[in-house]
This record gives C-alpha cells, sequence and structure tokens, in this order.
C-alpha cells in the first residue's frame, strides 16, 4: 500500500502471467514524465478516502467536512487491537499501511508513525516517500530514493533489501518484499520458498504487491498483470484473459485487481463463508487493498467499502469514515 511522482502508462495491450517460461521483454524506453511514488493501495489523491487491509484490521485517511486540513486527512482503525494495532496516533496522514499487528503511516511532515506490537510497530528515523507494512515488518522508502527496513528478519528480509537505487514504490508482504526502481524495473529479497521473490526480469513495472503468504503480482507499463510464486489455488496463473488492469492487489492465497474500466475482479482461493473473493455489484473503484483475508477499496463514488472475512469487525465499516465534502 509516497503521493508525489507516478504517472500511469496509457499503453493497452492484453494481460498476460507469467507462469515460470519463457516470455518477451516489454522494456519501454524511460518516461520524460514524473512518477507518482505509489501508497501499497494505490491511492493518489492526498484529498480523499484511502484505506488498507492487513490481518484482522483495517485502517484508512478520511477528511471530516469541517477539516480544516490543507491536504491529508484524519486516521481511523477498525478490528482487533489486541497489539494496539488499530490504536492509531493523531495527526494529519497522506498514506497508511496495515500488517499483521502493527500498522503505520506517512504524515504530512514526511515522517513515518508506527503503532501496534512492540518492537514491529517502533517508528523510524528519517523522511520518507512511502511506507508498507509486512506481517511482522516493514519496508519504506526514504525522500532519496534509498530503501529503509525493520522489524522482525526470520527469511533476511530486513537485512538483505537493496543497499542502493532510486526507488519508487515498495510492497512488503509474509517475509518478503518487492520494490520498484524509477526505471519500472524490479527487486525482490527476503524469503523465495515458493518462488514469491523470483520475479521475471525485461519488464517494467508501475505498481507491485507482495501478498501476507507466498506470491506477488506487478503490473507493467502495458497494464499486464503478471504474477510469480505460490499457486495452488490459482492465485498466481488465473488472472482474468483480454482484460487491462490499472492496479492489483494480493491477499493470502488469492489475488484481485481494478480494471482498466474501474471493475474490480478477484482470482486464487474462495471461502465461500468469508466471501473475499465476492466483489460488492455495481460499483466501479479508484483503490483497492487485499489483506489476509479481507478486502477494501474506495469506489468513484468515493465511499469506503469493505467485505471477506469479518471475525474481528475488520470489514465493518464505521459510519463516521466519511470521504471529503
Amino acid at each position: 500500500m509516497s503521493l508525489l511522482l507516478f504517472v500511469l502508462s496509457t499503453t493497452s495491450l492484453i494481460a498476460t502471467i507469467y507462469a515460470g517460461g519463457s516470455f518477451d521483454p516489454h522494456i519501454h524506453p524511460p518516461s520524460e514524465k514524473s512518477r507518482l511514488r505509489l501508497s501499497e493501495g494505490f491511492h493518489s489523491d492526498i484529498d480523499d478516502l484511502s484505506v488498507s487491509a492487513g490481518f484482522q484490521h483495517t485502517c484508512g485517511i478520511t477528511t471530516s467536512p469541517t477539516s480544516t486540513d490543507a491536504f491529508g486527512g484524519q486516521l481511523m482503525c477498525w478490528g482487533f487491537n489486541q497489539k494496539g494495532q488499530a490504536k492509531p496516533p493523531a495527526g494529519t496522514y497522506i498514506q497508511v499501511s496495515c500488517g499483521m499487528f502493527h500498522s503505520c503511516a506517512l504524515n504530512v511532515d514526511e515522517k513515518i508513525k508506527c503503532w501496534g506490537a512492540q518492537g514491529i510497530g517502533s517508528s523510524p528515523d528519517g523522511e520518507f516517500l512511502q511506507v508498507s507494512c509486512g506481517n511482522f515488518h516493514t519496508c519504506a522508502i526514504l525522500k532519496d530514493g534509498h530503501l529503509k527496513c525493520w522489524g522482525k528478519n526470520y527469511e533476511d528480509q530486513v537485512t538483505d533489501a537493496p543497499t542502493t537505487g532510486d526507488f519508487v514504490q515498495v510492497s512488503s508482504g509474509k517475509t518478503h518484499n518487492c520494490a520498484i526502481r524509477s526505471d519500472g524495473t524490479l527487486a525482490c529479497w527476503g524469503s523465495n520458498t515458493r518462488g514469491e521473490s523470483q520475479h521475471p526480469e525485461g519488464y517494467q513495472f508501475i505498481q507491485v504487491s507482495a501478498s501476507p503468504w507466498h506470491h506477488t503480482c506487478g503490473v507493467t507499463v502495458d497494464h499486464d498483470v503478471l504474477c510469480w510464486g505460490a499457486d495452488g489455488f490459482g492465485q498466481s496463473s488465473d488472472v482474468p484473459e483480454g482484460m487491462q488492469f490499472s492496479m492489483v492487489s494480493t491477499g493470502r492465497k488469492y489475488t484481485c485487481g481494478i480494471l482498466a474500466n474501474g471493475t474490480t475482479a478477484c482470482w486464487g482461493q474462495k471461502i465461500a463463508n468469508y466471501g473475499f473473493d465476492q466483489v460488492p455489484a455495481n460499483h466501479t473503484w479508484t483503490q483497492l487493498s487485499s489483506g489476509y483475508m479481507h478486502n477494501c477499496g474506495v469506489t468513484s463514488s468515493g465511499d469506503g467499502i469493505c467485505w471477506g472475512q469479518d471475525t474481528g469487525s475488520q470489514s465493518d465499516v464505521p459510519k463516521d469514515f466519511l470521504p471529503a465534502a
């Protein structure tokens, strides 16, 4: 799931999927246009609603109609709060990301504030452009484009972060991360037990999403979705054919994406009593965030909606989570 520099390519090609075989590279000349620093949930308007789905909690940024903030908004979280992950700090923020038992957000002063599980929800020093929470660790992009990671280091997901490079987006998953360089190429590190860090070479990406399990997906400059890693439920291979995407978000063993026409499609694991693959009908979407087993998004009319697992009320959006006037 930081809002300063990235422009989506308007190139249109049929969506394809990388499944471990050979492929044709889609390298394009570097764009002369500025690139937006993408948030984890692909939220690109700092005056509108924003939301991030975690394990069994959700956090969002909303602005009240009576707010005096020039931009950004206040944090609001709901769902399980056993480690304090759903008790956000006060202030004005422009991006938020939820992990397993912690959350982090970027404020208007370009500082990151984290809360939740002790040792995992610590706040780093420095000025940042974007932050992404993994299950038990966090990675962020500093203003100079370098990466910084902290938290648990089970599979070297913290210590193996690239030390050089100009990065524009990072996404943290279970015990792996992927980040996009300013030229659209990828770097992935951490666990690779299912191939989740074995990213396809020769493509340029505009957005990437590392799942809270063992797969990763990204959107190329041609609006293709490519996925790699675990595929036991088709979460990496069952991308809808003949579709173009504006963004993708990976859940535990499933994947969802926003199509070019604003509708949303999900594929992979299906559990009837949770329904995280059952996208609410009759909406178009501007933002989407897939958590462990629930999803949240923002519709084109400015409403925040969640669906899927709700054992901790993580899908029960509070009535006072309001869009800006």
